[in-house]
Order: C-alpha cells, then structure tokens, then sequence
C-alpha cells in the first residue's frame, strides 16, 4: 500500500476527470491507500469524503487473510466514499458482512 509512482498516475487520472466533471458525482471503493497520503489529499481536493472517520478500519472483518497479515496488524482504511460538494451526505457508517473480506461502507446521501 505504498504510494509508487504508478499509484499517483493512477490517482492524477482520476482528478484530471473530478476536475473537468460537471455533474454530481460518488466515487467509492477499495482504493488500497491508507488515509494519511497524498493520493487521499489529492482526491479530497475536489470531492468530500463520506464515509465513517478515517480512524476507524475498513479492512478487519475476516482474521488471518490478508496474504500474510495478521489481523491486529491491520488498522488502515482502505475502503472510502467520496461525494461531489452539491450532494448532501445524510449518514454513513461501516457495515459487517460475510460476503466480503472488507468492511464495506454504507452512505446514505440526498441528490
């Protein structure tokens, strides 16, 4: 989950498309970047972060695997929701389920 230069390609592409988007706009996923980066930065420049505080994992649902990691070695968020600034964001929380090996993000936003 290190930032590379192929990752920050990667997320230049994504706000080169933010920046000349003129329509509202969620953007989620399981992006492996931890939050305290530049690529979260870049992407927070032109979109509102939704999802639960960054503080709270998203990736600890299923113990032992992670390819090697151990559960309580893992407290990075790597699942994340973001909103274009003209959608209100109603609610959002961390949901636990088993049909995923993350903890996947419900938000509940007005358009």
């Amino acid at each position: 989950f290190i930032e590379n230069e192929a990752k920050l390609n990667e997320i230049k592409r994504l706000v080169n498309f933010f920046k000349n988007n003129t329509s509202r706009l969620v953007f989620t996923g399981d992006l492996n970047i931890a939050p305290n980066t530049e690529s979260i930065r870049q992407i927070e420049k032109h979109l509102v972060h939704c999802g639960p505080d960054y503080e709270k994992p998203t990736w600890t649902t299923k113990p032992f695997s992670y390819n090697g990691f151990e559960e309580d070695k893992l407290r990075w968020r790597l699942d994340y929701a973001f909103v274009t600034k003209d959608i209100k964001i109603i609610n959002s929380k961390i949901i636990q389920t088993e049909y995923s090996d993350h903890l996947p993000i419900l938000v509940e936003i007005e358009v």
